[in-house]
């Protein structure tokens, strides 16, 4: 646990960098997620072509 503490006070930009990395990619993903459901929805009612949703 001590070392744990040591490491991340060493570490601690270096930490913060990847998390916040990993946290943009997540949110990233997310928001991709809710857009493509939005957008599926959305075509399904309007036209049956999905050839441009990828």
């Amino acid at each position: 646990m001590i070392f744990f503490i040591v490491f991340f006070t060493l570490n601690k930009a270096i930490l913060y960098k990847i998390t916040v990395l990993l946290y943009n990619i997540v949110r990233k993903e997310v928001i991709e997620n809710a857009i493509r459901k939005q957008n599926k929805g959305v075509t399904e009612e309007k036209s049956h072509d999905t050839s441009g949703l990828g």
